[in-house]
């Protein structure tokens, strides 16, 4: 492939994983707090990372929220993402 397509094809696919993500953040929302739960357990455990990112993205989507109406589920994200840090902690000391 030539260094225009490569290019083409690396941006188209950026784009895919933003749009990716953002979809992601979408179903998170209007799961219900049980299916939240499960999907951030879930994630938790198997990509850290990956929830550490994810949880951010729902805290700020939910920062406008009354906490009666987002409390719980800002709670919940903040539970996962201490969990998230806390399973980062070994794999970081499996790779030194």
């Amino acid at each position: 492939m030539s260094n225009s397509t490569q290019q083409l094809f690396d941006q188209n696919q950026a784009s895919l994983d933003r749009v990716a993500f953002k979809l992601r953040i979408a179903a998170l929302l209007e799961a219900n707090f049980e299916t939240l739960r499960s999907e951030l357990s879930t994630m938790a455990a198997s990509t850290p990372h990956y929830c550490l990112l994810i949880g951010a993205a729902l805290i700020n989507e939910l920062k406008e929220l009354s906490p009666e109406y987002a409390g719980e589920k800002r709670r919940l994200i903040g539970f996962f993402m201490s969990r998230s840090l806390k399973n980062i902690d070994p794999m970081v000391q499996e790779a030194s």
